[in-house]
């Protein structure tokens, strides 16, 4: 399965990197009855996390290291990383966790969006 990058995009974090943004934007769809988007019709990003870790699936997490703040803004996510020597270097994958308000309910709806394609080091 892919990522949300387009073709071989990726993203890179060099040493001397900091708070380079990587933003997501969710498309609501364009009606209630279409899956037309990324988010359900009518909906508002309102918050939503970015967590990171090593994309070799071992157990290292690093959301705290890599991930500085998370803004928000017109449906978008914006993750502003850094590099770190904090984690080994390599490959990270980042999911994209947002939160959205679901019109005329008390429910929301949480989605993933997977970034594999995160390389932490000197290339």
């Amino acid at each position: 399965m892919g990522d949300m990058f387009d073709g071989t995009d990726h993203f890179d974090l060099q040493p001397g990197t900091s708070n380079k943004p990587l933003t997501a934007k969710f498309n609501p769809c364009s009606a209630s009855t279409l899956n037309d988007g990324s988010i359900p019709y009518g909906s508002t990003l309102s918050t939503g996390t970015v967590v990171a870790h090593r994309g070799d699936d071992t157990t290292v997490n690093a959301s705290t290291s890599i991930v500085g703040t998370v803004a928000f803004s017109s449906n978008r996510m914006t993750a502003y990383l850094s590099f770190t020597t904090g984690v080994p270097a390599g490959n990270y994958h980042l999911v994209f966790k947002p939160v959205c308000s679901l019109p005329g309910s008390a429910l929301f709806y949480t989605g993933h969006f997977d970034y594999d394609r995160v390389f932490l080091g000197n290339r």
